[in-house]
């Protein structure tokens, strides 16, 4: 039994180890991770700057990427975790240590020429806290984003409050 136990740690450590290279992003660091753009390759490397007001910029060795903010139509943000696990062994390395979270950033924009376009960025765990109110500043209003929160209440909630006298018909505010 020890045996198994001792085993099945050092898988989950081992799956652990092997994510962190992939971990390492700091700072406004990014990795292309796909999308629409056939002169970009997934895994390429480079910085996300957000210091232009008219545009993102991902800066990389062979080239830059420029999205104009007026151009962007839907941005979204997502984690998920580095190594996906079966049940067990999530329920041992959660016992034991942290599960890592990948975070994705998906941008939808309209190149110069028109065409429509669709980034994935995978950035730094501590990008997304600085580009959601950076992307809700500069990019126009129309643009779909990500709730504040999935159990926000509608805009417009209608409230029955039942009579005292029960002949009566309930009341509406």
């Amino acid at each position: 039994m020890k045996k198994a136990i001792l085993l099945l740690f050092s898988i989950c450590c081992a799956l652990q180890a092997r994510a962190l290279p992939v971990l390492s992003l700091e700072g406004s660091q990014a990795i292309y991770a796909g999308g629409t753009l056939p002169q970009f390759k997934a895994g390429d490397t480079g910085l996300l700057e957000l210091t232009s007001p008219t545009a993102l910029v991902f800066v990389r060795p062979a080239g830059n990427l420029e999205i104009p903010y007026a151009q962007i139509h839907a941005w979204s943000q997502r984690q998920e975790n580095a190594i996906p696990l079966g049940v067990a062994p999530t329920i041992v390395v959660g016992l034991l240590a942290k599960r890592h979270k990948l975070h994705f950033l998906q941008i939808t924009y309209k190149d110069t020429t028109g065409v429509e376009q669709v980034v994935i960025f995978q950035v730094a765990k501590t990008m997304p806290q600085v580009l959601e109110p950076v992307l809700k500043i500069r990019v126009p209003h129309e643009a779909p984003h990500p709730p504040a929160s999935r159990t926000a209440l509608p805009a417009t909630v209608q409230v029955i409050i039942p009579a005292a006298d029960s002949s009566a018909p309930p009341v509406v505010k």
